[in-house]
């Protein structure tokens, strides 16, 4: 399929997938079947330019970090475009992780109140809250049921929730089955009776449509390196403006962000704004590589992306059917990330994808499949004839469930 250019872009022009397919060398060797878009993306020529650029300014210019500062704002107001926010409501952080952190660490609590977090979610969410454990906050969790990851809504955390619950965790997208959640309903039920809502959208941000005001989120975090094929060391946290005043008065790390002034005798503001929680000194590598994707996919347009990345999921499903490879979860499209498919295959085919150019993750639930911008319907095709080979070779179609 092919992609337009936004009307706002600067010369007018069709942008086909395989102008998209020319910003990531990789893809050049006709031999690599790359669908491993969930774990990180192949470098591509726009980010690779944008580092490139940032190592000649400090190789050549005496002074380039108050530009490459200014030119971060401009990225945040990028940032909190792509996802509907406001700039002021973005904060700059290492990864997901810390971003998370950051949240919790700055909720108010006292001992005896809890937290719901779903037992198969990515490390990253429960983490923070489990050092808080140690304080008197009490962990509680959504278990997986027998028959395996599932995509959850409001109704699955009515019995778990009470008065005493300050806050849900959860991924927007499960990073080992592919399936999403209904962070909406979620919010739309919970957010109501006191309860925040922190979600990790690092499986889902640059991979489709992000909108936090219509979500209804406290809070969302995620790191740069997925969909948004930046490198490692940059995260981002969204904090919904209303929530600032349930936050504590310091906020967990200090920074001169959180004084009133950096002169001698200042105090903290407390949690007025996000900035607060935000270090001075950024990833500005990763920043400006990030704008510079940020500019990519909006010339693109993610919601062509994201119809893209769907279409190809379902035919991959189709394709698999035929063959009688299951695959995770319900085939409605609400349910399902745009890109991320989990097969139900054994880690014996890891090797054998690797011996035939497959570049894919292996988790407990199978293997996953997950497609870029980039990807096309004959890249499925030649995987789909791989997964032939393997079965004509007696590799086995059931993952081991996981432990």
């Amino acid at each position: 399929m092919g992609f337009d250019l936004s009307s706002s872009a600067k010369n007018q022009m069709k942008y086909g997938i395989e102008d998209i397919r020319s910003q990531f060398p990789l893809l050049a060797d006709e031999t690599v079947i790359f669908l491993n878009s969930s774990f990180q993306q192949p470098m591509n020529l726009i980010v690779s330019g944008a580092i490139e650029r940032y190592v000649k300014d400090g190789l050549h210019e005496p002074n380039p970090k108050p530009k490459w500062n200014a030119e971060c704002e401009n990225v945040r107001l990028k940032t909190a475009k792509f996802i509907n926010a406001q700039s002021e409501d973005i904060v700059f952080t290492r990864d997901t992780t810390e971003s998370c952190n950051l949240f919790q660490r700055s909720l108010e609590f006292k001992p005896g109140d809890n937290v719901v977090l779903l037992r198969n979610d990515y490390p990253s969410q429960a983490a923070g809250w489990l050092e808080l454990k140690s304080r008197g906050l009490e962990i509680r969790y959504i278990e997986m049921g027998e028959s395996g990851p599932q995509p959850y809504d409001a109704d699955a955390f009515r019995d778990v929730v009470d008065e005493h619950t300050i806050a849900i965790g959860l991924s927007s997208i499960m990073f080992d089955s592919g399936l999403r959640h209904d962070v909406r309903s979620i919010c739309n039920t919970y957010r109501p009776r006191g309860v925040h809502v922190l979600v990790d959208a690092t499986q889902e941000v640059g991979f489709g449509k992000i909108d936090v005001r219509e979500l209804g989120v406290s809070a969302l975090a995620f790191s740069v390196q997925k969909g948004l094929s930046c490198p490692t060391g940059l995260g981002v946290l969204y904090i919904d403006p209303q929530v600032l005043p349930d936050l504590k008065l310091t906020p967990p790390i200090m920074t001169p962000s959180s004084l009133n002034s950096t002169q001698g005798g200042s105090s903290v503001t407390g949690c007025k704004s996000a900035r607060s929680l935000e270090h001075n000194n950024k990833a500005l590598m990763q920043c400006l590589a990030l704008g510079e994707y940020l500019d990519f996919l909006d010339t693109v347009g993610i919601t062509k992306i994201q119809t893209h990345l769907e279409s190809l999921s379902l035919y991959l499903r189709l394709q698999l059917k035929a063959l009688g490879v299951e695959t995770i979860g319900p085939d409605d499209q609400k349910y399902r990330s745009p890109h991320s498919n989990v097969i139900k295959l054994h880690s014996e085919w890891l090797p054998f994808f690797v011996d035939n150019h497959v570049y894919v993750s292996q988790y407990g639930f199978g293997v996953r499949v997950s497609f870029g911008a980039y990807n096309t319907k004959s890249d499925v095709d030649m995987f789909v004839a791989v997964i032939r080979k393997g079965l004509g070779r007696g590799l086995t179609q059931t993952s081991h469930s996981r432990s």
